[in-house]
């Protein structure tokens, strides 16, 4: 079986990190207060289907349940930026639909990062009580080469367009979400140590407690059997409001990246096993072949 290990983000303040252990929060399952779900690349609304059967569990109605799916076909062709304004809109009717409530923020893999530019916003970010990132590749993927036009197609891949360029790692778009923060937000984010897609180093969130289970695959993270199991108590606990340090992060910072390694090429940042460049082939599990 699956094993969990949970750690805080490496550059949090200690002052802002004191206050966060001392903290009791407030209990957002006893407010039930609506949950708005983001799904990643080549996802529809409908992968969250085993995740929505979590919180009924947990005494929520298919009213409090948002799961929609972006318009751009397959959210690959499409840009995050276009994909926050469809967020906004999901998260209006939320709250809209339930008194003008804030709102609970799920988001998986590119939806993470689509979510991370919408709260960039401070009037968005005062609708949503916090968020919850699973499998996101917040710190960007890396390419070796520069980023082929759109329609580039490797496997069922489109490797090309806006959305590479954005998700790549030293991008402008994403090195502006790494220095952006929660401003108090809770924010939880899980991910796989053993994740087939997305490389660890991608996956931890500055300013969010980061915890990690190993087992599960980048998709099957978001699945029953998967990392469903793995992650619900802890999505629970954090959830219910409780403190940082009832054991819900730690210390641990092994597979936290330094600013310094997001743009040195010391750690791969995986989005697809095999990107090729003319006719070399980089495996991007091997960071010995990567170039700067």
């Amino acid at each position: 079986s699956g094993s969990l290990r949970i750690r805080i983000a490496h550059d949090m303040p200690r002052t802002q990190l004191a206050a966060l252990l001392s903290v009791q929060r407030a209990s957002l399952l006893n407010a039930k207060l609506p949950i708005v779900f983001v799904h990643g690349i080549k996802d529809t609304g409908d992968t969250w289907a085993q995740m929505r059967a979590v919180f009924k569990n947990w005494g929520y109605t298919d009213d409090l349940l948002y799961s929609n799916t972006f318009k751009c076909p397959n959210a690959i062709n499409c840009s995050n930026v276009t994909n926050a304004g469809e967020i906004e809109t999901w998260v209006n009717q939320a709250s809209a639909d339930h008194g003008g409530s804030q709102v609970v923020l799920i988001a998986h893999s590119m939806g993470g990062v689509s979510s991370r530019y919408f709260l960039k916003n401070s009037q968005n970010a005062s609708k949503v009580a916090a968020f919850v990132s699973i499998d996101s590749m917040t710190n960007g993927i890396l390419m070796p080469v520069s980023c082929p036009p759109s329609g580039f197609k490797l496997g069922p891949w489109d490797l090309g367009g806006t959305i590479c360029n954005e998700l790549s790692r030293g991008s402008s778009f994403i090195s502006s979400l790494w220095q952006a923060s929660y401003d108090g937000m809770p924010a939880i984010n899980f991910y796989s140590k053993d994740d087939d897609t997305i490389s660890t180093f991608a996956m931890n969130a500055k300013g969010a407690c980061n915890v990690r289970v190993n087992g599960p695959s980048h998709v099957s993270m978001i699945r029953d059997p998967g990392g469903i199991p793995l992650i619900k108590d802890k999505l629970y606990a954090f959830l219910n409001g409780t403190p940082y340090d009832d054991h819900l992060c730690d210390s641990d910072q092994t597979d936290v990246p330094t600013v310094s390694s997001l743009t040195s090429g010391a750690h791969n940042y995986l989005v697809v096993p095999v990107v090729f460049s003319g006719s070399s082939a980089y495996d991007q599990r091997n960071p010995a072949q990567l170039k700067s």
